[in-house]
């Protein structure tokens, strides 16, 4: 088949997938349940289907794998992770992520118990299906434990929980809850799990025919119980050389036992008094920008770099920028309580010497509910430091301009 014809196809991209795509010199088709008119012009073959009928996108990319030499499957989008693992397999791609690996890191319930059967992170956690299995389930833990569902994303009902009370509240309010945040059918099984107190982190890596390679370590900002709302993400967090030795460990054998061969991922931790802890895996480089971040501050960007891995490129090989700063921070802008929207928005319009990028979803005076996930957040800034003044420090500057108030 001519290297006319040869494509990748696109699973519902969030970011700048078809992009990165396009530079590689690849013909796009591109999945999503709705395309608008200016995706649909932007991209070589779009096709509109139900992402959730998996069979049937499976059937459309044999049929497309006949007419184009298809080159790898790719996402950044956490839902559909297993989607394009499935096609990657029914269309005989060897490069990318396993179906079975996909599905261990997508599906909380399975990454929790196949890393305590391994022995690599055995954090204490019980699956039940009602409240009222909860209250005997109950009797093995400490409070505070966490509540949450198997399969979703984006903090979505995940809770911390202080009573037996509020442990049935959170079970039912999951359980009123018949599909995830993209309409796939929720997991039954409902994980209730220790609750690990210390600072949490996210591990940006890369894992090649099964070895894992740092490429940078996110400092995380969360808010308070009772919603689990990440806020913050400052890069790059500096390690002592005994921790990094523990982290660089404890991943490594996290990605083996899930079945990660190649892919970049974001593997969120806990350092606690026990030690380093997993709090979740994800089979992609993560959300929240911290991709940007993580360019700023080592030149590598991770969806170019995720891209690159699934066409079969190696780190030595893998495209690097300049690095434009020695560090880089993002931090979100959230409602703490439900009502109008007050703020300085005026630095969105006229910039700020150390402001990379902006955003704000919401205009002064709009009415907004109280943010309980990521995913209705404000908006955000990112800020990047230099050689005098860290970009933590800068980045609360900027925040504390804004003068967010909700009333």
């Amino acid at each position: 088949m001519s290297q006319s014809k040869s494509a990748i196809i696109l699973v519902a991209p969030r970011d700048n997938e078809i992009d990165l795509v396009k530079a590689k010199g690849f013909k796009t088709i591109l999945f999503r349940k709705s395309i608008n008119l200016e995706e649909a012009f932007s991209v070589d073959v779009p096709i509109e289907v139900d992402l959730n009928n998996e069979l049937l996108v499976v059937e459309k990319s044999i049929e497309l794998a006949e007419q184009y030499d298809i080159q790898a499957v790719f996402t950044m989008n956490e839902y559909r992770i297993p989607l394009c693992a499935r096609i990657s397999e029914a269309i005989g791609l060897k490069k990318g992520l396993s179906l079975q690996a996909a599905l261990n890191c997508r599906n909380k319930k399975l990454t929790r118990k196949i890393l305590y059967d391994s022995k690599v992170d055995q954090v204490q956690f019980v699956l039940v299906k009602s409240p009222d299995e909860s209250l005997e389930a109950l009797k093995q833990f400490s409070f505070p434990v966490i509540v949450k569902p198997s399969n979703d994303s984006g903090s979505q009902l995940v809770r911390r929980c202080q009573s037996q009370d509020e442990v049935v509240q959170a079970i039912q309010e999951i359980k009123n809850k018949n599909t995830n945040f993209i309409g796939q059918p929720i997991d039954p099984e409902i994980l209730i799990e220790e609750y690990l107190e210390g600072p949490e982190f996210s591990v940006e890596s890369v894992t090649i025919n099964g070895e894992t390679t740092i490429i940078a370590i996110t400092e995380k900002k969360i808010t308070s119980p009772p919603y689990s709302i990440e806020i913050g993400h400052t890069v790059p967090y500096t390690l002592s050389s005994e921790d990094y030795q523990s982290v660089h460990q404890l991943i490594s054998k996290a990605l083996l036992v899930l079945g990660i061969q190649n892919a970049v991922t974001h593997v969120e931790i806990k350092k606690t008094s026990s030690g380093w802890h997993i709090i979740e895996v994800n089979a992609r480089p993560g959300g929240d920008q911290i991709p940007k971040l993580v360019r700023i501050v080592t030149g590598y960007d991770l969806a170019e770099l995720a891209l690159h891995i699934a066409l079969g490129g190696t780190l030595r090989d893998a495209p690097k920028h300049p690095v434009q700063a020695p560090s880089a921070a993002i931090r979100f802008l959230i409602a703490d309580q439900p009502g109008t929207v007050l703020i300085n928005d005026t630095i969105f319009t006229e910039g700020h010497c150390n402001l990379v990028d902006g955003k704000l979803n919401v205009h002064p005076g709009e009415i907004v509910p109280q943010t309980t996930s990521n995913y209705n957040r404000l908006g955000y800034i990112i800020a990047q430091g230099s050689s005098d003044t860290h970009a933590s420090e800068i980045s609360e500057e900027i925040l504390k301009s804004l003068e967010l108030r909700i009333i």
